[in-house]
């Protein structure tokens, strides 16, 4: 037994190592599995190649604001309003959504709106009151600026300051409509404080509310432009 239990405490360690570099031979795609899945890559292709719109400028994703967020945060606005029949007061689209750092100037097609928001996230109105508004904006600064529409504000020592709202001073003392997506009603990205707060379901996907954003503008002759106006920069 005494045996047994020496043996069991010993230690051991790599005595020697001899790293080598093994080389991958490059493996011909199977044909069979090419024929199968041909027809489907056609179909998608044929679906994610559709050009809806066109972009007069180069859009860009920075903080504390950008074009590419003023453009998802317009529509967010807008399509909010549209579907839903209440004016937000303002909008905001977390920043880690936009899944590209810019959209090239041209031709919009469906594909680079699927790469720009790819998640299943439903646009949503949320009721707030004035203490969970202070605290949504308070967020926003933290995180060095979010995309908004509705509301202005600079950032100092990571706090808000100067907060307008539609063009008024922040009132702790009302409730506001914010539109965003469900997933930030819902509690993600950091935002569990908005969870069981009234919200209204649009029922569509923001990504189709972008597509069907820029098939609108394109039908009135019209292309996206888009520019920073100022509504979130750092205090000097």
């Amino acid at each position: 037994m005494l045996l047994l239990l020496n043996n069991a405490c010993k230690t051991y360690s790599i005595a020697e190592e001899n790293p080598t570099l093994v080389k991958v031979q490059k493996i011909s795609a199977d044909s069979s599995i090419l024929l199968m899945y041909q027809p489907y890559k056609e179909i998608l292709d044929g679906k994610m190649k559709i050009a809806i719109g066109e972009l007069a400028t180069d859009l860009t994703k920075e903080k504390p604001e950008s074009t590419l967020g003023n453009f998802c945060a317009h529509v967010m606005y807008n399509r909010a309003e549209k579907y839903l029949g209440i004016k937000p007061d303002f909008s905001i689209v977390n920043y880690g959504g936009i899944r590209i750092p810019s959209m090239n100037k041209g031709v919009i097609k469906v594909e680079d709106i699927y790469k720009l928001m790819p998640f299943d996230n439903y646009v949503v109105i949320v009721e707030l009151d004035g203490a969970t508004t202070q605290t949504v904006i308070e967020k926003l600064a933290s995180e060095g600026g979010w995309p908004v529409e509705g509301i202005r504000f600079k950032i100092k020592d990571n706090k808000p300051i100067e907060i307008l709202i539609d063009g008024k001073p922040f009132d702790p003392s009302r409730n506001y409509q914010v539109a965003m997506v469900d997933y930030l009603a819902n509690g993600g990205d950091k935002f569990e404080f908005l969870k069981g707060k009234p919200q209204k379901n649009s029922g569509v996907l923001f990504r189709d509310a972008l597509i069907e954003y820029v098939k609108e503008e394109t039908a009135a002759g019209r292309n996206i432009s888009v520019i920073k106006d100022g509504r979130v920069q750092n205090a000097q």
